[in-house]
């Protein structure tokens, strides 16, 4: 089969060495750019592991977002490229580790709030004008030091002024695009973007004052009362003029009146803050809460206050429940995993006791096994044919789960078991390989309750091969 067009994940060097060895194929990069920044950060401090919004800092194996499209877009025998990426995500905090808990690399953040990036892709992507400044002007105590200005635009020219004074005028290269280095100064500072000489696009930036409430956006005007609908919804400071402030940090506490909080998020890569909380620190002046209504709710209501900072922020917003009917849908499975197990620690030539008295304090006779999904089996028992070995676990017996009596249910079982619940036989099983097995649980098991499995192997190994649940 022939090769009708290549894909190349990151290495923009080598777009020219493919083309120039086999120009009948077209390119087109698979993975791209992978450039870092934090929403609303302006300075990198790497001991605090923040990254500057200024399309400055890429991964060893990537590239600017700029320096990226301009190998694409450059080149008619590139057709297009994949970026990593749109959204941040948790894990891979590259270039750090922990603390960190998400990804830097994203357009938008955790919250799908926009970076500046966002507003760089759109600037090289749109037809219309597009002109977007940064920093924002809130830099209390930087009074007289040097802020770096950036222009995001797609305009021929663009020029920066400084409360209306101009700081000059710049030729616009749409990747490279505009750098004014000028003295902080409380105010506005705005980017007029030129088209043919005439005003074609503009952004500002204001010094704001503190934050005096909170705004709430919602994504939509009405959320579906459906049992499936969710809804965003962004939690903004503002000071009394409403405008946005990008350095309010205070700790709010949510409340939902006629839905149910899915969660909260703020975007800062380095929080720890449990996304399940009603408690949700704003970072660089937002948060996001995500709600769905209750059923039968014609409204739901969301409420947010602080509960640090001098200042009492306070904001709520109620959103219409449009009637309409439920959804069908299958209900999810619900299944308690028993993962912490103790396995004897050492195997036997003869049948041992399985109800074995076994003390607390008894570090020496049994030792730690963890069952999970590829794993469970002990290496005791490889290769020990006829050996003996048992499992033991404590856990709680519901009586129903997922509207029907409960079931202890193995995935994967190996070796001749026997299944014992409070002292109990319940089962057994002869597997030469590995098999599912299952236990209807009784209504008086229900409660606290120790399982035992004696296992003997009856070829190269035995033993609990993968996940236990009750489900």
């Amino acid at each position: 089969m022939e090769l009708e067009v290549c894909g190349i994940n990151y290495q923009i060097g080598i777009y020219d060495v493919f083309h120039k060895e086999r120009p009948e194929i077209p390119i087109v990069a698979t993975e791209a750019t992978s450039t870092f920044g934090v929403r609303g950060c302006y300075e990198t401090r790497k001991e605090y592991n923040e990254i500057a919004s200024y399309d400055e800092e890429a991964s060893d194996w990537g590239n600017t977002v700029r320096d990226t499209w301009k190998a694409v877009m450059e080149r008619d025998f590139v057709s297009g490229a994949f970026m990593w990426t749109g959204f941040d995500y948790l894990g891979e905090p590259s270039p750090h580790v922990w603390p960190s808990v998400s990804s830097f690399f994203g357009m938008l953040d955790l919250c799908g709030f926009p970076k500046d990036g966002y507003y760089l892709c759109k600037a090289i992507f749109s037809k219309e004008p597009v002109c977007h400044v940064l920093p924002h002007w809130n830099h209390a105590g930087k009074e007289g030091e040097i802020i770096r200005v950036m222009s995001h635009t797609n305009c021929e020219e663009a020029e920066l002024f400084g409360n209306e004074k101009s700081a000059g005028g710049r030729i616009i290269d749409l990747f490279e695009q505009a750098i004014w280095e000028v003295p902080y100064e409380p105010g506005t500072i705005r980017l007029v973007g030129y088209q043919k000489g005439k005003i074609a696009a503009a952004s500002e930036r204001k010094t704001t004052g503190t934050a005096a409430n909170l705004q709430m956006c919602p994504w939509r005007e009405n959320i579906a009362g459906n049992g499936q609908d969710a809804m965003p919804v962004a939690v903004v400071a503002v000071d009394a003029e409403g405008q946005e402030v990008p350095d309010a940090e205070n700790m709010l506490q949510i409340t939902v009146e006629g839905g149910i909080l899915l969660g909260a998020c703020n975007g800062n890569p380095n929080c720890h803050e449990d996304l399940f909380s009603s408690q949700r620190s704003l970072f660089h002046g937002r948060c996001l809460a995500v709600i769905c209504p209750e059923p039968f709710a014609e409204t739901v209501t969301l409420s947010a206050r602080s509960v640090t900072g001098e200042k009492l922020l306070s904001g709520s917003v109620t959103i219409p429940v449009a009637s309409c009917g439920q959804i069908p849908s299958v209900p999810s499975v619900t299944e308690h995993y028993l993962i912490q197990w103790k396995i004897t620690a050492n195997v036997f030539l003869e049948r041992p006791d399985v109800m074995q008295k076994v003390e607390e304090f008894d570090m020496n006779s049994w030792e730690d096994i963890w069952v999970g999904q590829e794993y469970g089996v002990s290496k005791k028992l490889e290769n020990a044919q006829g050996m003996y070995a048992i499992y033991r676990t404590k856990t709680t017996i519901v009586p129903q789960m997922n509207g029907h009596r409960a079931v202890l249910y193995f995935y994967s079982v190996w070796g001749n078991c026997e299944f014992y619940i409070n002292g109990i036989e319940r089962g057994e099983c002869k597997h030469l390989w590995t098999e599912a097995y299952s236990i209807p649980l009784k209504e008086e098991e229900a409660g606290e309750a120790e399982i035992r499995i004696l296992v003997q192997s009856n070829n190269t190994g035995a033993g609990l091969h993968s996940l236990v649940v009750i489900r």
